[in-house]
């Protein structure tokens, strides 16, 4: 039986790059995956002439992602927006029944000018200065957001922008969870909008982060993480884990192209795969547990890549991309404007958007294999952006369940959850379900749980020490 410091049971950027930070640290690590490719939801390719992504576009470059970049040597192959798409815009449905794209002020104090909002609702984010402490442990994001800065900026700006990054329904999300440091804003100060503002005097002395990707897509930083891998299983099922006399971990695994199966050992385990596959694991020495973990949501997401022709739409799209308002029961979460954000990812002549269909607010929309569902995608975003003729479909791809959505006490979910790692000592979960959901989020709690490994693997060295000591002394 070959055996193992840790074991990392998913190949996703959380597993990638905690295994990264590990073997850093001269140990013995093994990555489990039942794909082929690594990555998860990170994947990048050329179909056609366009550059396309399947999962998430572009990341946030903070200081542990940074470093990370950094040390992977992969510097030179980051790219930049483009200075030409800064505009942020969301799609909204006039008095006519037409849509229109409204630009984003990425400055508060250009709200006054703007048509996204109404003078009363203007009005009601002056009194955001006054704080507003909530009487509870949790609340949903909606009504967070609408005790701070109203109904309709919330309706109109919040609920599009975090559809776009959870495709949820905001009257059900945690606002504790899913806006951790707003939440800590109202705590310390009372009002987001002074807390902020403090906030933002103590960043000014720092470096700014910023939104990038790679030359060749995201998948470029798995890719250069998945190379440096000391020990990888790919195409492999994790089948069973079970408890040792000794403290450590069995896991059977099975080659999911021979069916063959086989035993290895780890002194600790990672679980970093969806609520399901872990609730599965770890349902016969912890069920109850594993239906926590199973019962929180998640939402579908479709993703489909359309080329235009430049001179067949009308609008600029000078800008990132649009979001949509998920309560209008729109086929559309939001679109990227590829080609404007990043030129070298189509033909000079060509647009190439990403589309985001489904959510848990209209959950059959993501079906994109679908023709009927493809069509209702390509009519909304065509009115949207005024095309005069149908896209070419370049590709798409469904991802069922993808997106965790945390529910109202999801905190308590937390606290089960670490409960249940100390009563099962070695076993350590580490996914987008448990807590922080973007690229560096996945980055920065890698390198928060090496930090956490290395006091357990020392603590267990020293236990088994001195214990054989004991033994050879009599």
């Amino acid at each position: 039986m070959k055996e193992f410091d840790i074991l990392i049971l998913g190949a996703g950027i959380g597993g990638l790059s905690l295994a990264h930070r590990l073997q850093s640290q001269g140990l013995k690590v093994a990555v489990i995956d039942r794909n082929e490719n690594p990555g998860g939801v990170i994947s990048s390719s050329y179909k056609e002439q366009y550059q396309c992504e399947f999962g998430p576009n572009t990341v946030l470059l903070k200081n542990e992602l940074r470093n990370l970049v950094k040390e992977l040597s992969l510097e030179q192959l980051l790219v930049k927006p483009s200075k030409k798409a800064k505009k942020r815009f969301i799609c909204q449905t006039a008095d006519n029944g037409k849509r229109k794209m409204t630009s984003v002020p990425l400055n508060p104090l250009k709200l006054a000018s703007s048509s996204l909002l109404s003078a009363s609702a203007k009005f009601r984010l002056l009194a955001a200065v006054v704080p507003r402490r909530r009487h509870c442990d949790d609340e949903s994001v909606q009504r967070f957001m609408s005790r701070h800065l109203g109904k309709e900026f919330t309706n109109s700006v919040v609920a599009p922008g975090l559809s776009g990054v959870w495709a949820a329904d905001i009257t059900q999300l945690s606002a504790r969870s899913c806006l951790p440091n707003l939440w800590k804003l109202e705590k310390d100060h009372g009002s987001l909008f002074l807390g902020l503002a403090k906030t933002i005097s103590k960043r000014r002395r720092k470096a700014k982060p910023e939104i990038v990707s790679f030359g060749g897509g995201l998948q470029t930083l798995t890719d250069a993480l998945s190379r440096k891998l000391g020990g990888y299983y790919k195409e492999h099922s994790v089948e069973q884990i079970e408890r040792l006399s000794n403290g450590s971990w069995s896991i059977k695994i099975k080659n999911l192209k021979n069916q063959r199966e086989e035993l290895v050992e780890s002194t600790a385990v990672v679980l970093t795969s969806g609520q399901s596959s872990t609730a599965k694991l770890i349902k016969d020495f912890a069920p109850k547990t594993a239906k926590t973990i199973a019962r929180i949501p998640s939402s579908s997401v479709g993703i489909l890549h359309l080329a235009y022709n430049k001179k067949a739409v009308r609008h600029p799209l000078d800008g990132f991309g649009c979001l949509f308002d998920p309560q209008e029961q729109q086929p559309l979460l939001g679109a990227i404007f590829n080609s404007s954000l990043f030129p070298h990812t189509a033909p000079p002549d060509k647009h190439l958007i990403t589309c985001f269909m489904g959510g848990a607010l209209n959950p059959e929309n993501f079906k994109i294999s679908e023709q009927q569902c493809r069509d209702k995608g390509i009519e909304t975003l065509g009115k949207t952006i005024g095309a005069l003729e149908r896209p070419v479909v370049v590709s798409g791809v469904e991802w069922p369940n993808a997106i965790p959505n945390y529910p109202l006490g999801h905190h308590r979910i937390v606290t089960e959850v670490k409960n249940f790692e100390f009563s099962n000592p070695g076993i350590f979960c580490h996914a987008n379900w448990l807590k922080g959901l973007s690229l560096n989020d996945r980055v920065a709690e890698s390198e928060a749980l090496a930090n956490r490994l290395l006091v357990f693997l020392q603590s267990r060295r020293a236990s088994y020490q001195y214990k054989y000591k004991r033994s050879a002394h009599g």
